[in-house]
């Protein structure tokens, strides 16, 4: 619950930071205080923003390109707070609430506790489970034979780093599907959601359903506290599942698997190339 709050309240603390430093700026003239407060909280507001403007399937650990920003305006007010007279506490604490949401965010929410699974093994044959096609037709695990198949569980629609995963596997498709592999996505998310990414990349990729998260449930990736605040309105479980992909050879055994440590993390597309090519060799 209190990453599912944090996540919903982070942009919106940060809008008003930005929008109340900016204010202060323009109206009442140009100080050094409200410049660090400033500092402090827009790179926070044009990281989210940058999330549904570009396809970014994965950044770096510390995202330095934003964090030394705000840790320079963090210096600015503190700087300015104690060498200006009179000294003015507004902006000394909207900046320490936009750094501390921001260290928060980098060390706490983005990070994934996720716990170790017996079921999950490379060398060990995928564990039997069973789920729904966008058609909400029964699938089964079972009948991933014959093929490599490389099946990633997803968050859902609403996951911007999910979402570019996707649109970057989409574009490997037929790099992928020369090496004889085949994608399964797999989201406990609402069949209308999948429906819509099953017509937007043309049913190349297969979309399957894990109602009420019962999968990720059996394979222990299921995650109770990721979901943002208030999308159950639409439609979404306040549960979900951690970003996880497995691939299996044609017999059913799995060759490679990623479990998340941060949920602003997906692997490359050339990993699973490399995956796929040496288990190629080895059965040449």
């Amino acid at each position: 619950m209190k990453k599912r709050i944090y996540s919903s309240l982070l942009p919106l603390i940060t809008l008003v930071v930005t929008v109340a430093s900016l204010y202060n700026l323009v109206l009442n003239g140009f100080t050094f205080i409200w410049l660090g407060t400033f500092l402090s909280s827009f790179p926070i507001l044009a990281y989210f923003s940058s999330l549904f403007i570009t396809s970014q399937p994965r950044t770096s650990r510390l995202l330095p390109g934003y964090t030394i920003p705000v840790a320079l305006g963090t210096i600015i007010t503190f700087i300015s707070f104690f060498t200006t007279t009179p000294t003015n506490l507004t902006p000394l604490i909207l900046t320490i609430i936009s750094a501390l949401n921001w260290v928060i965010y980098l060390f706490w929410y983005s990070i994934f506790d996720t716990p170790p699974t017996e079921k999950l093994v490379v060398g060990k044959t995928l564990p039997t489970f069973a789920a729904q096609n966008v058609d909400r037709q029964p699938v089964n695990s079972t009948s991933l034979r014959g093929k490599y198949h490389i099946i990633v569980f997803y968050r859902g629609n609403w996951c911007p780093f999910c979402m570019a995963q996707i649109d970057e596997l989409s574009q490997a498709y037929d790099t992928l599907t020369q090496r004889n592999a085949e994608l399964i996505l797999i989201s406990p998310q609402p069949h209308t959601y999948s429906q819509k990414l099953a017509t937007k990349y043309d049913l190349k990729l297969r979309f399957w359903i894990d109602t009420d998260n019962k999968v990720a449930q059996q394979l222990n990736i299921d995650d109770a506290d990721s979901v943002p605040f208030g999308l159950e309105y639409s439609g979404y479980s306040t549960e979900t599942v951690l970003p996880t992909t497995i691939i299996t050879n044609p017999d059913g055994k799995m060759i490679y698997i990623d479990l998340p440590v941060t949920y602003r993390d997906r692997p490359e597309v050339k990993t699973f190339l490399q995956i796929l090519d040496e288990a190629i060799a080895q059965t040449a």
